[in-house]
């Protein structure tokens, strides 16, 4: 998911950068979602926190009316 939001090229060349700054030391998820963001210029952190922080799981609900597809997502 990340990957695909901030393209392929940018991803693999913060995850590089990542693993040189932290190869002989420890890290934090915070460190990798800094690095992201720095090399990425986007909100990383605040994306991901909320992703995989939030308590629960989603379920997705998906009508078809006509032609349409209606999605509804309800957090449990």
């Amino acid at each position: 998911m990340l990957q695909s939001y901030l393209g392929a090229e940018c991803f693999q060349k913060a995850l590089a950068c990542y693993i040189k700054r932290f190869a002989c030391s420890n890290a934090r998820t915070e460190d990798l979602w800094q690095v992201l963001e720095e090399e990425s210029g986007e909100p990383v952190k605040m994306i991901m926190t909320s992703w995989t922080k939030q308590m629960g799981y989603p379920v997705i609900d998906v009508k078809f009316t006509g032609h349409d597809l209606q999605f509804e997502q309800v957090l449990h």
